[in-house]
């Protein structure tokens, strides 16, 4: 058995099945095994998930323009600029877009980029609608 206070270097193979082997010691029957390795897979997969997601600021928002359909994610589930003016969101968000209106309203359209597909590439964009001068509704949409 593997004392990890003995300063060994282990890689994290390594430690899981010796993590394993001391499971089997503790007489944990193998549902319960398989169970703690599938909870164990999830949290480590959601913890990846959350660490490699493209976070929203206003600097990478700008810095990385190529990387914005990642970004889009953020704002809409976070209602992040929902209530703001349009004075705000060009603050934020920048000058690169296109103003319109549709169906009474106002609307900024701010080009994503074209997300990697194994299929037919296409452009996106984030629609952000206004009422009486306020963000009421973001939406992410092709081109």
């Amino acid at each position: 058995m593997v004392n990890f206070q003995e300063g060994g270097k282990l890689t994290m193979l390594m430690r899981f099945k010796v993590f394993l082997v001391r499971l089997k010691g503790l007489k944990v029957s193998k549902i319960d095994q398989i169970g703690i390795f599938f909870l164990v897979a999830f949290i480590v997969s959601k913890t990846l998930i959350w660490l490699f997601e493209e976070q929203f600021t206003k600097e990478n928002w700008k810095t990385y323009s190529y990387k914005r359909y990642k970004m889009t994610d953020e704002i809409i589930e976070n209602k992040l600029i929902i209530g703001k003016t349009k004075q705000e969101i060009i603050f934020l968000l920048g000058n690169n877009m296109r103003s319109s209106k549709a169906n009474g309203k106002e609307q900024l359209v701010y080009p994503l980029g074209t997300p990697p597909s194994f299929f037919e590439e296409k452009k996106e964009k984030l629609i952000i609608l206004f009422e009486a001068g306020y963000v009421v509704e973001v939406i992410q949409s092709n081109e």
